[in-house]
């Protein structure tokens, strides 16, 4: 029979005198959540859709979907919308968030980033119906979001915070019981 010993999840097979501790498979949903980008690119997307989050209802497909209300009107038409979000998601991913830059690395990375992100949205301007005096608020929304993102990079803190995140702590112990083989004979 199998019983909670305590709230951290220790296991004891009870009569048997086996304790087993599995710390690390709970936290399989904080590697999910430390790892999805989704958010974020939807936070961008809300934007320039000019739109809010409302909340969550049941899809036709069984799960949640959600629910937007316009707040304003979008900052680029459906192409460029879809564009600077595709080329966001080039960066902004679980691969990209495990690497490992220096200080400095980080300057140059977010320096380069934010102009190469200008140079997108400058060449593509009338293409996607972006307004000139909205070019500032576009890159300034994606660039306040992504900055904290990309320091995970700085000094590989985020792979070693990963230590104690997968980190699975197994022990068991057996009752010992007198008698010979596995307690089976006694003397």
């Amino acid at each position: 029979m199998l019983e909670n010993e305590d709230n951290n999840d220790s296991q004891n097979y009870k009569g048997t005198g086996i304790t087993s501790t599995n710390y690390g498979y709970n936290l399989a949903g904080v590697m999910e959540l430390r790892l999805d980008t989704r958010p974020i690119l939807d936070q961008i997307e809300a934007f320039l859709r000019g739109k809010r989050l409302l909340g969550y209802r049941d899809g036709k497909d069984g799960f949640n979907e959600a629910v937007w209300g316009s707040i304003g009107k979008a900052r680029a038409n459906d192409e460029g919308i879809q564009s600077l979000l595709s080329w966001l998601e080039h960066s902004i991913n679980s691969q990209t968030v495990q690497g490992n830059f220096s200080p400095e690395q980080y300057d140059d990375y977010i320096c380069e980033f934010e102009i190469d992100l200008g140079e997108y949205i400058m060449i593509n301007l009338h293409n996607w119906d972006i307004n000139i005096n909205e070019i500032d608020g576009i890159i300034n929304c994606i660039m306040k979001v992504t900055i904290p993102f990309f320091s995970r990079l700085i000094d590989n803190k985020e792979r070693e915070s990963y230590g104690q995140t997968m980190k699975s702590i197994e022990s068991n112990t057996v009752e010992k019981k007198k008698g010979g083989l596995f307690g089976m004979f006694k003397n």
